[in-house]
C-alpha cells in the first residue's frame, strides 16, 4: 500500500488528493474537486476515513524521505484528528517545501557539528587516539581525510540534529567498519564469485563495483602510512592486484580454474571488457565531461567510478589465471581473450553493447554511484545490428558423443588430424607455445601428449557446430583460427582449452545474406578435463559451451 512522495507531488495541484484502491488491491492517488463525493476506495469508506487514510499515506511517504523528527513537526499542519478536510495539493507542496528547508538547515548544522567534533581535542582526536589512529589527524594525511569524508557521509544520512555524543558514536561505527574492511572484502569476493554462476548482468556489476569500492577504500588507509605524499594510480592498482591475489589464494587450483572459466564464459564479463577496456571509451568520456563543464578533479572521480568494475575484473581474471595454471604471468589464452573482446569490433562503444547489459550498467552507475549519465555521454541506445548474440549449448549431445568416439580411437600414434592442424593452429602446453613460433626451431610437436592430440584438433569443433545446428538451427561459414591450450594439473589430470575464432562470411539458418567479414565474427571455447582411468582415456566437458557472434550484413 506504500506510496512514494513523488507520487503525491505529481498529482498535487490546486485540488484535493485522495487515495483510491482498485479491485486488484492496488492503491493510486486521485486529484480533483470531490465536494463530499466519495470514489470507490477502500471498501466504501466514509469521506473522513478516506481523508485520514490519505493523510496517513502522505505522512508515511514523508517520513521515509525526511525522517520521523521532521515529519512529526509538520504533522500538526494537517487535520489528522477528524479528517473533515481532504488533503489539498497546495498543502502537500507547502509541507514538502518546508521539509526541504528544515532538512537543508539540519544538514548545515550537522556538517558544522562534525567539523567541530574533528577539531575538538575531546572529539575525534581522543577517539582516534583510543583506537591507535592518532596519526590520522596529521596535516594532509590521506587516511585522516578519508575518515573525515566517511564521517560526514554517515552523518548526512541522519534525519535529526546530532549532538557531539551521537557524532562520537557514529565515528566509532565508521572506525569499526574500517577495521572490518578485510573481512568485508572477503565476503564481497564470495558474492562476486556467486554472481558469476547466475546470468544476471546487474548482480555481477553491482557486486564487482561494491567489492572494488571497498578495496580502494582499504587502500586509502593501508597505503597512507607508507608514504605521506599523494599516491599515484600505479600504487593503487598494485595494491588492488595484491589484495585480489590474496583472495584467490584461498581457493584450490581446481576452484580457481572453475571460477576463471565461469567468468570468461559469462556474457557480463565479455560486455564489460568490450566497453571499458578500450582507451577510446575513456577518451570519449573525458571529452563529454569536459563539454559538460565538469572540473578535472570530478572528471577523474567519475572515470574511476565508471571503470572500477572492469579494473577489478581484470585483476581477478589475471590472478585466477596465474593460480589455476601455476604460472607467474597471464597466459596466452587470457591475453587472447582480453584482446578479442577489448580490442575487437564495437570496443569502447555502448551502442555496440547488448541492450540488457547496457541497461544494467547504466542503472547500476546511476543507483550505486549517483552519476549523471547525460554528462558522461552514455545515453545512446544500443544499435541492434551491432550487438553480440550469446548462445549456450545446453545439451551438446553431438559433442559428448564425439568425445566418446575420439577416446575410443586413441592409440600409440598421434592423431592424423592433429598432425595436419599442427602447422595451422596455435598449440601451447603449460603456457609455452609449441607451434607456429616466429622461430620454427622452437616448434616441438613432441610436447603434446599423444592421447591429447586426438582431442586437440578440428574434429572437436566439428561436433560443436553439429550441436549448434541441432539446438539453434544455424551454421557459421567463415575463416577460422584455432588455439589449443593444454595445462597439466597437480592432480594428474590435464585441462584443455580449445578456442576458435572466425571471421564470419555467412550464417546459414539466420539469413542467407553475405556478411561483412570485417564486422562479423564468432568466438567459442570448449573446456575439457582429460584423464586416464584403467589405461583408458576419458574426456569430459568442464562446463557448458558458450558461443557468441555478431552477424552484420554487407
Amino acid at each position: 500500500m506504500a506510496i512514494q512522495l513523488e507520487q503525491f507531488l505529481s498529482v498535487a495541484k490546486n485540488n484535493a488528493v485522495v487515495a483510491n484502491q482498485n479491485n486488484q488491491g492496488e492503491v493510486t492517488l486521485k486529484s480533483g474537486r470531490f465536494e463530499g463525493r466519495t470514489l470507490f476506495p477502500f471498501a466504501k469508506q466514509t469521506q473522513s476515513n478516506l481523508n485520514l487514510k490519505t493523510m496517513g499515506l502522505f505522512l508515511n511517504s514523508l517520513q521515509k524521505e525526511y525522517g520521523s523528527d521532521i515529519t512529526s513537526h509538520l504533522a500538526s499542519k494537517l487535520d489528522i484528528t477528524t479528517g473533515s478536510k481532504p488533503l489539498g495539493g497546495k498543502v502537500i507542496q507547502a509541507i514538502v517545501g518546508e521539509a526541504n528547508a528544515i532538512r537543508k538547515a539540519m544538514t548545515t548544522f550537522n556538517a558544522q557539528a562534525v567539523h567541530d567534533f574533528i577539531a575538538s581535542p575531546n572529539g575525534a582526536q581522543k577517539l582516534l587516539a583510543n583506537n591507535e589512529h592518532g596519526q590520522w589527524l596529521a596535516p594532509s594525511h590521506a587516511a585522516g581525510k578519508q575518515f573525515e569524508g566517511l564521517l560526514h557521509e554517515a552523518c548526512d544520512k541522519q534525519h535529526h540534529q546530532l549532538s557531539q555524543r551521537e557524532i562520537a558514536g557514529i565515528a566509532q561505527t565508521v572506525i569499526d567498519d574500517i577495521h572490518r574492511l578485510p573481512q568485508s572484502i572477503q565476503e564481497d569476493f564470495t558474492q562476486v564469485a556467486d554472481a558469476f554462476n547466475q546470468k544476471d548482468h546487474y548482480k555481477v556489476l553491482h557486486n564487482l563495483d561494491n567489492c572494488a569500492q571497498k578495496i580502494m577504500l582499504r587502500a586509502q588507509f593501508d597505503l597512507a602510512d607508507v608514504d605521506r605524499q599523494k599516491l599515484g594510480a600505479d600504487d593503487k592498482s598494485g595494491y588492488q592486484q595484491r589484495i585480489v591475489s590474496e583472495l584467490t589464494q584461498s581457493l584450490s587450483q581446481t576452484q580457481a580454474s572453475d571460477l576463471l572459466n565461469s567468468i570468461l564464459n559469462h556474457p557480463t564479463s565479455k560486455e564489460l571488457v568490450q566497453l571499458l577496456n578500450s582507451p577510446g571509451f575513456k577518451m570519449q568520456l573525458m571529452d563529454a565531461l569536459e563539454q559538460a563543464d565538469i572540473s578535472h578533479e570530478e572528471q577523474l572521480l567519475t572515470l574511476t567510478k565508471l571503470c572500477r568494475t572492469e579494473t577489478l575484473l581484470d585483476a581477478l581474471i589475471t590472478e585466477l589465471d596465474k593460480h589455476a595454471h601455476d604460472i607467474d604471468k597471464a597466459s596466452q589464452r587470457l591475453n587472447d581473450w582480453i584482446s578479442y573482446y577489448g580490442q575487437g569490433i564495437g570496443a569502447g562503444e555502448i551502442s555496440a553493447s547488448a541492450p540488457e547489459f547496457a541497461s544494467a550498467f547504466l542503472t547500476m552507475q546511476a543507483n550505486d554511484n549517483h552519476l549523471n549519465l547525460d554528462d558522461c555521454g552514455l545515453t545512446q541506445e544500443p544499435v541492434a545490428a551491432l550487438t553480440k548474440q550469446y548462445v549456450t549449448l545446453t545439451t551438446p549431445s553431438a559433442v559428448t558423443n564425439a568425445l566418446k568416439e575420439i577416446a575410443a580411437k586413441v592409440d600409440e600414434k598421434r592423431s592424423e588430424q592433429f598432425e595436419k592442424d599442427f602447422g595451422r593452429a596455435t598449440y601451447l602446453v603449460d603456457g609455452a607455445q609449441i607451434s607456429r613460433n616466429e622461430d620454427p626451431i622452437l616448434d616441438d610437436i613432441s610436447k603434446m601428449p599423444i592421447d591429447v592430440s586426438y582431442f586437440a584438433n578440428q574434429e572437436l569443433f566439428a561436433s560443436v557446430f553439429i550441436s549448434l545446428m541441432n539446438e539453434q538451427g544455424i551454421t557459421p561459414i567463415g575463416d577460422p583460427t584455432s588455439t589449443f591450450n593444454l595445462y597439466n594439473k597437480e592432480d594428474g589430470t590435464m585441462e584443455l582449452h580449445a578456442q576458435l575464432d572466425m571471421e564470419l562470411k555467412m550464417m546459414i539458418g539466420l539469413n542467407e545474406e553475405p556478411l561483412d567479414s570485417d564486422k562479423s565474427s564468432l568466438h567459442l571455447e570448449v573446456n575439457l578435463t582429460i584423464a586416464a582411468h584403467n589405461n583408458q582415456i576419458d574426456a569430459k566437458l568442464n562446463g557448458p559451451i558458450n558461443i557468441d557472434y555478431r552477424a552484420i550484413p554487407l
